[in-house]
């Protein structure tokens, strides 16, 4: 969700002069679910975020890479945002580009939606970093639903990712961008294609879509 706040700066030229600039900020706001007691995801969100935290602070500052303004865990709930198909392939495109740049820094990003061969061998590479961009984009194109639904992590979800099941395109996903989803999920992680390459992709059909709606 986006928000703007103003800061104001007074610079001295003979007389203060007050200049206003507007920041645009991303609030992040965590579900309410009915599956886990609050004081368990409590504990799990806070878990998630500290680890984020020191991935963040090792990575620095960058235009696609959350920067952290400050948190708050009490409050009331946001209102619903409506979101078009350009807002989604926008997150995409901003993920894409944010991976390129993490990878060209030489880490990785503890990733809550594993490869198979970080699952079952786990080995942990740019291209298990691709499957789950694969999982995030499902996620973003789903508006916020969980993957796999209604399948619990157990020797059944096992059994299926090794059998090579994928999910199915989501409700609001362009045909191009499943296409995307299923190269990020080819059991070969050498078959899967780079961040360049996905900001490329994701580039294109953003400004494929930004034509159609000028039209």
């Amino acid at each position: 969700m986006m928000h703007k706040f103003q800061q104001s700066s007074t610079q001295e030229t003979g007389s203060d002069v007050r200049h206003s600039l507007v920041h645009v900020v991303a609030v992040r706001v965590h579900k309410r679910s009915a599956d886990v007691t609050p004081a368990n995801a409590h504990s799990t969100e806070k878990e998630a975020l500290m680890s984020e935290l020191k991935v963040l602070s090792y990575l620095g500052n960058h235009v696609n890479i959350v920067n952290l303004l400050g948190a708050c865990t009490v409050g009331d709930d946001i209102d619903d945002l409506s979101l078009d198909a350009e807002d989604l392939l926008s997150f995409s495109y901003q993920v894409a580009k944010g991976m390129e740049y993490i990878t060209s820094k030489n880490a990785r990003l503890p990733v809550k939606w594993m490869s198979p061969e970080s699952i079952f061998d786990c080995v942990y590479t740019f291209e298990s970093d691709v499957w789950s961009y694969g999982i995030l984009l499902w996620e973003i194109f789903s508006l916020g639903n969980s993957p796999y639904p209604g399948m619990q992590v157990g020797s059944a979800f096992y059994r299926m990712i090794q059998e090579g099941h994928r999910m199915s395109r989501p409700e609001f996903a362009p045909i191009e961008m499943y296409d995307m989803m299923l190269s990020c999920w080819s059991h070969d992680p050498l078959k899967r294609p780079s961040f360049r390459k996905l900001v490329e992709r994701t580039e294109l059909l953003l400004s494929e879509n930004t034509k159609n709606v000028s039209r």
